[in-house]
């Protein structure tokens, strides 16, 4: 039972959507990125799906990019990042 609903007796709507309480229903491999500077979407996000998805047999992968935000400031930094998007998009498109 999530939180909410034991606080209110309801369930946001916003819960349908949340890939959080989806996470059963994933059947393909996921790479999570995420900064630990973003400002935008609390890392924690990452870190519990990367967690429930721990769960489940699905392949998946999370990247922390250090010093990092929700975009970026640095070509290093998107090299670095498209880098790794291409590794696993590379290993998991030829399957």
């Amino acid at each position: 039972m999530h939180l909410w609903k034991k606080i209110n007796n309801t369930t946001p709507p916003l819960d349908n959507f949340s890939p959080v309480y989806q996470y059963k229903k994933i059947n393909r491999p996921i790479f999570l990125i995420h900064g630990t500077k973003d400002t935008t979407v609390d890392i924690e996000h990452s870190y519990r799906m990367d967690a429930l998805l721990d769960l489940t047999p699905i392949e998946h992968k999370l990247l922390i990019l250090d010093g990092i935000g929700h975009g970026f400031r640095w070509v290093k930094d998107e090299i670095k990042f498209y880098d790794e998007v291409l590794k696993f998009l590379d290993k998991h498109l030829k399957k």
